[in-house]
């Protein structure tokens, strides 16, 4: 059986592009007074114009921020961050902001070529870069659409580690608290606890999943789930699925990927076709589960995504580590 992890939510894109390029070309309307300090004072917005670069890093924001910033992410929602690279218009719009939030870890492949101001830019994930995994070969796929991309450098996908999203959410509430007016600061402090508080306590069902003392193997079909195989203790193999995408080939190279361990799981990117997933099921007898850590965008504001896709994965380890 297949478990679906996360997804894509694709009704109301539409609008929501919309709304983003509304919001995007009124912020580049303010970039000639970018260089003027400070946005939270500027007469010209009732809120800061809070900016952000990936889909996690914008719900952990909006979170925090609640109703004292207006908080948009510039990525569209139809692209992936990592892949994105902004135009005139963007950059205009991100050297407007009150705030920049970035990612960092890598995911920002175009940061060194945009002219942000310094002052206003707070890379989430600087505080601990000494624990970024490094990918010392280069890994190019799709996702099906046909564009290819290529993993190498930091791995981005720091989220997926409790204890790296917990410092990301705390680099995300400071650059919140200098930006906002100080009559706000302690709705931004105590919405951030609540955002703490939940990832602690995802942090404390993986102590409880670490070190499994077995030689099971989780294959994953993308190369993201590095930072929570390290976090578990997971041997992890990543398959590339879509050079050889026949039946034939995929199992072979699922099954070859165990090497001399017992697998455990595949780990898929999307849903495979029916077909595919009966022929594995078939021939290698294991769970299947469809895992999107990289759509992290929830619909309507509702949901912490990235908290519930790290969530789902965990739980879905338990499902398998626990048989």
């Amino acid at each position: 059986m297949t478990m679906r992890i996360g997804g894509c939510v694709n009704s109301a894109r539409a609008g929501r592009c919309v709304l983003l390029l509304a919001l995007l070309l009124a912020a580049a309307g303010c970039g000639d007074d970018a260089a003027t300090g400070g946005g939270a004072d500027r007469p010209d917005r009732a809120r800061p114009l809070v900016m952000v670069t990936s889909w996690p890093l914008f719900d952990v924001a909006r979170l925090v921020a609640g109703d004292a910033a207006d908080v948009v992410c510039v990525v569209p929602a139809d692209q992936d961050a990592r892949n994105w690279r902004p135009d005139r218009a963007a950059l205009e719009a991100l050297a407007g902001a009150d705030l920049v939030l970035l990612n960092g870890a890598g995911l920002e492949g175009w940061r060194g070529r945009a002219n942000l101001p310094r002052a206003r830019v707070v890379d989430a994930s600087a505080g601990f870069a000494d624990r970024f995994i490094e990918r010392e070969s280069e890994v190019t796929h799709s996702h099906g659409n046909g564009e290819q991309h290529s993993h190498v450098g930091s791995d981005p996908h720091v989220w997926l580690d409790p204890e790296l999203l917990a410092l990301q959410v705390r680099a995300v509430t400071e650059g919140l608290r200098r930006t906002v007016d100080e009559t706000q600061r302690a709705g931004i402090d105590e919405r951030a606890g609540v955002v703490l508080d939940r990832v602690a306590a995802l942090g404390r069902r993986l102590a409880g999943l670490r070190a499994t003392g077995d030689q099971r193997v989780f294959v994953a079909t993308h190369p993201t789930w590095a930072y929570l195989a390290r976090r578990l203790d997971l041997r992890l193999v990543e398959v590339d699925v879509t050079r050889e995408p026949s039946a034939e080939a995929i199992a072979a190279a699922i099954g070859a990927a165990a090497g001399d361990g017992e697998l455990a799981a595949v780990f898929w990117e999307r849903q495979p076709p029916a077909s595919l997933v009966e022929r594995l099921r078939s021939e290698l007898g294991v769970p299947q589960l469809v895992v999107e850590p990289d759509v992290v965008r929830g619909e309507g504001g509702a949901s912490l995504p990235p908290l519930s896709v790290v969530e789902s994965a965990v739980g879905a380890v338990e499902s398998v580590v626990g048989r």
